[in-house]
């Protein structure tokens, strides 16, 4: 997942981690994984995945928790 540029290479990073654990936030597109401590600027198109997918899990919410008639 990581694709985006680093911003640094912390020496206690697992150079293995595949940064599949990562938090991150869309307003600034900065990244950081949650098993390495890796940070990064996300690519658009990273963003843009985060926000149809964050799109699509609250349409998914509003249909489960519609009342039935």
């Amino acid at each position: 997942m990581c694709v985006g540029h680093e911003i640094e290479d912390d020496e206690l990073a697992d150079e293995h981690c595949d940064h599949e654990d990562y938090d991150a936030d869309i307003l600034t597109g900065l990244a950081s994984c949650g098993r390495c401590g890796a940070r990064w600027v996300q690519t658009k198109e990273e963003i843009e995945r985060q926000l149809r997918a964050q799109a699509d899990y609250d349409a998914y919410c509003e249909e489960v928790e519609k009342p039935n008639n």
